[in-house]
């Protein structure tokens, strides 16, 4: 008798967990099919773009500023102010 009673205590363990497991998978399906949603794919693009763009301008802006902190130093300094010239006379 214990064995019967075993076997439908695994039997509706098991019935549980596959119902939960078919619970998730239906959820898992619907996030998958948002994120293969052509309008959400161009959204996310557009906003990877311009964080790209925005990180880009800041690193750069960034780097010419420590270039022209570098202007004294004796044996870079000419190369850096010749860079730091062209920069200025392209945003000017």
């Amino acid at each position: 008798m214990d064995f019967i009673i075993k076997m439908i205590q695994m039997l509706v363990r098991n019935y549980y967990i596959k119902d939960e497991i078919s619970k998730e998978l239906a959820v898992l399906s619907k996030r998958i099919a948002r994120q293969n949603n052509l309008w959400w794919v161009l959204l996310r693009g557009i906003f990877n773009g311009f964080g790209i763009f925005v990180g880009s301008v800041i690193l750069i802006a960034i780097l010419i500023w420590i270039l022209s902190l570098l202007n004294t130093a004796p044996i870079i300094g000419d190369y850096v102010s010749k860079i730091v010239d062209v920069v200025n006379q392209k945003r000017h």
